[in-house]
């Protein structure tokens, strides 16, 4: 007979009906939870009808059973060679040949791989198989005659196997997920820069969750005059538009709630990674889900939001560094050691008799700042830088090396008022 999911159906037992839990049929139609597969192996017909009637409406784990089915080890071995996630197999000893069931364990471990299946053997005739030589000589699970399977305690094997299982293979995805988050660590530890970094971290939480890149990673943005905002540091997928951008709508919202609560989480369709930074600013990945994620995933993404905080914040902190030593703290513009570095370039190449130096000195910003105050005169200072960078040629460097000193440097040409 062809392998097969058999409807499940419900024997009358009141005298273990107490002992057994069972699913509401409706519920479980429209539980979001996968069945847990089990394959029954039997050459006899009526073993398939009455496991299927005694464990048919059953849930556990808060799952419900689903039973696939094989008439011989030789079907049972195709079987399992193409459905994959089955979680127990209910084997007969005897079919085919008399130890056909001892010798298909063998091949589901060692020729299909299938370890983390729990095999629960079944025999009618203990005697081709004694219990001990089995347990001993094959790896299966459990061993049982089929004269003491009764109801309960066939549901009470299953279970327990299921239980099994699922702590395998949560051990295995535990396993495989910090090999990967190692890996992905590894990787960012390699680039340089807070936004390659970012586009790193969007591109490694999508491994994580088996998906492509999607999503920003922003931080709050101040200075220089302006505001602080929500700005997207880097942005992939369907969200690349909004790299570098000022964030809005949802994706604000989820950011501002996540770095309010500075944990992780998964709300509304949408990863909220956040990411403390103790050299200053924290971040926030907000990445769109093609599905809900699991526990085990859950618990791994907060490990790698751990260990990923220590490499922005590390990336954070070069970066401030390299800004601080070449940068105006006021301005952002270039300072006089950038500015130096910059003048050097141009008399060693090919732009030193095209280029030209000119300074910007304000007449009588003393007197200003004493007069209305440090404040004004700092917000008069970024003005001045911004206006010169908006007024003038793209191409040119604009930078302050003294206190009401700018500098402009390039292309002579190019050092016209727009």
């Amino acid at each position: 007979m062809p392998a097969s999911i058999t409807p499940s159906g419900q024997m009358k037992d009141d005298s273990v009906i107490d002992d057994l839990v069972f699913a509401d049929e409706a519920a479980a139609a429209a539980s979001p939870s996968p069945a847990w597969r089990i394959l029954v192996v039997d050459d006899d017909a009526d073993v398939h009808s009455t496991t299927t009637f005694a464990l048919g409406n059953v849930e556990m784990q808060g799952r419900p059973l689903v039973f696939l089915h094989a008439y011989s080890a030789s079907e049972a071995f195709d079987l399992l060679a193409r459905e994959h996630d089955i979680a127990v197999i209910l084997l007969d000893v005897v079919m085919e040949r008399a130890d056909a069931g001892l010798l298909l364990v063998r091949r589901i471990r060692d020729e299909l791989g299938l370890h983390d299946v729990r095999i629960i053997l079944r025999t009618g005739q203990p005697g081709y198989a004694p219990e001990m030589e089995a347990i001993r000589g094959y790896d299966i699970n459990d061993y049982r005659t089929k004269s003491e399977l009764t109801r309960t305690k066939l549901y009470t094997t299953v279970a327990a196997a299921i239980r099994s299982y699922q702590q395998i293979r949560a051990l295995e995805a535990n396993r495989i997920g910090m090999e990967r988050i190692v890996a992905a660590c590894a990787e960012l530890m390699a680039l340089h820069g807070v936004r390659d970094v970012a586009t790193g971290i969007l591109a490694q939480a999508g491994r994580l969750v088996g998906q492509p890149p999607e999503g920003v990673l922003c931080t709050r943005d101040s200075g220089h005059g302006r505001p602080e905002t929500l700005r997207a540091v880097a942005a992939a997928g369907a969200c690349r538009n909004l790299d570098g951008r000022e964030l809005s709508g949802h994706f604000a919202v989820a950011a501002e709630r996540t770095l309010l609560q500075r944990q992780c989480g998964a709300e509304d369709g949408l990863l909220n990674m956040y990411f403390p930074g103790k050299a200053g600013r924290d971040f926030v990945a907000c990445i769109p889900l093609e599905r809900p994620i699991d526990e085990v995933e859950r618990r791994l993404l907060k490990v790698f939001c751990g260990m990923v905080a220590v490499c922005l914040d590390n990336c954070e902190l070069v970066t401030s560094l390299n800004k601080s030593a070449f940068h105006d703290p006021l301005t952002g513009l270039p300072n006089r050691t950038r500015v130096v570095e910059l003048l050097d370039a141009i008399l060693a190449g090919p732009r030193r008799t095209t280029s030209v130096l000119a300074l910007v000195d304000l007449d009588h910003f003393a007197e200003t700042n004493d007069a209305l105050g440090h404040h004004f005169g700092d917000l008069l200072l970024v003005a001045v830088g911004q206006r010169l960078k908006s007024r003038l040629a793209p191409g040119l460097d604009i930078g302050r090396i003294g206190g009401d000193i700018f500098c402009v440097l390039g292309d002579a040409d190019a050092v016209q008022p727009a």
